[in-house]
């Protein structure tokens, strides 16, 4: 086997082992344990984080390091002296890469007026620590960022007898943890596919997969027909 063969080998394993670890966007949705700052513990399904469950993906930006950017007015309101927008750094938060996250100071707000007369935007700091990626030797990593104040995190509860609807505002989440996700067809057969990827704070590359099949009527996963809906693709 020639050189050029040996590399050509090594790329297409290096691309399936990525392709692998990540989930299918499109259907997917995040479980996790959600705990508050009162320190309660709730088990969490279809995690999204935005405004709505059609918002598109929410920015956070750099948390600014310079003592010209900010004015501390005093112990919870911090002043930005640049705007967010422009002069900051602007990453769109991902719960695929995410292992966790924390509000760590959750009644300190930074705030943002462009000019007097006009809307101030307000901020809290969101510290991520994203999965660690062995094939690209990356550990996990804990970054600090602003986020919007109002920005809520929206979810269903799943640690009771019946799955309940949940609204909860990111200055009230003490620790997010993000621990796999899982994966609904929509096809006749009513069968629900389940793909558990470890968060990679074990070390694993691939993750583990549970697939569960069932074609009773699932009575705690609700499943939406759609008419003249190709069938998805089987694994």
């Amino acid at each position: 086997m020639n050189t050029k063969t040996i590399g050509i080998a090594l790329c297409t394993a290096i691309l399936l082992i990525n392709w692998a670890s990540q989930p299918e966007k499109n259907g997917a949705q995040f479980f996790g344990t959600l705990v508050t700052h009162q320190d309660n513990t709730f088990r969490i399904n279809n995690i999204t984080i935005g405004y709505d469950k059609k918002t598109a993906a929410i920015p956070i930006y750099e948390k600014p390091q310079k003592p010209s950017a900010f004015t501390i007015l005093n112990d919870t309101h911090i002043s930005l002296n640049i705007d967010p927008t422009k002069d900051l750094a602007i990453i769109n938060l991902d719960l695929d890469k995410v292992a966790h996250m924390s509000i760590p100071h959750p009644l300190v707000v930074w705030t943002y007026k462009k000019e007097k007369g006009s809307r101030e935007h307000f901020y809290v700091e969101i510290a991520i620590t994203t999965k660690s990626n062995p094939v690209l030797d990356a550990p996990n990593l804990t970054t600090s960022y602003l986020i919007e104040q109002d920005i809520q995190l929206q979810c269903d509860r799943i640690d009771n007898a019946q799955p309940e609807k949940m609204s909860v505002k990111l200055p009230a989440i003490k620790t997010l943890s993000i621990e796999g996700y899982t994966f609904v067809r929509d096809k006749p057969t009513s069968s629900i596919e389940i793909i558990q990827q470890n968060n990679h704070i074990n070390g694993t590359t691939n993750g583990a997969r549970t697939i569960a099949h069932t074609t009773d009527s699932l009575s705690n996963h609700k499943i939406k027909h759609k008419k003249n809906k190709p069938a998805t693709k089987k694994i």
